[in-house]
Order: structure tokens, then C-alpha cells, then sequence
């Protein structure tokens, strides 16, 4: 019978672990087609499968499970390398943009933020032509 050594059991479990940290969902929910963490009564756009394409309006609540959460906040990353994202409209509600929340969006050409937006995270949108 096969023994394995002491010295391939430490990498091989911190691997395996690490696998499922991967595979953990980034977001708390997804509710038409966009993806957010939810805290309190309020929501923050987050980073999902980074299929967004076209057009996008973030709206200014959601519901989920029968409550109702306002949106915020986009998160850090959310939009990330969305090369095919066109256009995004943020609602009134939201106040900050996270880090390199839209960072690579290529395709992106306009981006309406409403005025009470009071903070834009570093190189939010770093790499937009």
C-alpha cells in the first residue's frame, strides 16, 4: 500500500483549501443580472461573472427575500475588464465608487454620476478610452 509522506500532506491540504476559497461567491446576490453585497437596508454593487455588456442602469433600490435595500455604493472592481460595458447610469442614492471600479472598460463611453456622489475611488476609471 502507497504511504504518503508527511511533507505532501501540508501543500496538498493548503491547496485544497485555497481551491474552495476560490470557488466562493463574491456577492450576496444577483438580482436582474447585476450583483450586490447586502448590509443593513442598503447595497453595494460588486464584482459578479463580469459579463456586463451595453448598457447598464444601476437602479436605486432591490429587493431580495421581500426586503428592500438602497443602493449606495459601487464596489471596488466591480465592472472590471467589462471591455464590452457602453454605458452606465448610477442612480441618485449612490455616494461612493470603489477602486478601479471600472478599470479596463474599454468599450465604455459614458457614464452618468448623479451629484451625490461624494467619493471616487483610485484609477475608478483607469483605462477607459
Amino acid at each position: 500500500m502507497f504511504k504518503m509522506k508527511n511533507f505532501y500532506l501540508k501543500p496538498l491540504l493548503l491547496f485544497f483549501l485555497f481551491c474552495i476559497a476560490i470557488s466562493a461567491k463574491a456577492y450576496d446576490c444577483k438580482v436582474d443580472g447585476i450583483y450586490y453585497d447586502l448590509s443593513g437596508d442598503t447595497a453595494t454593487v460588486t464584482r459578479g461573472d463580469n459579463e456586463y455588456t451595453d448598457r447598464i442602469t444601476i437602479p436605486s433600490s432591490i429587493t431580495y427575500n421581500s426586503q428592500t435595500y438602497r443602493v449606495t455604493s459601487i464596489g471596488g472592481l466591480a465592472f472590471n475588464y467589462c471591455r464590452y460595458l457602453t454605458s452606465v447610469t448610477l442612480p441618485k442614492g449612490v455616494t461612493s465608487i470603489g477602486n478601479k471600479a471600472f478599470y479596463e472598460c474599454r468599450g465604455l463611453t459614458s457614464v452618468t454620476i448623479p451629484e451625490g456622489v461624494t467619493s471616487i475611488g483610485d484609477y475608478a476609471f483607469d483605462g477607459c478610452i
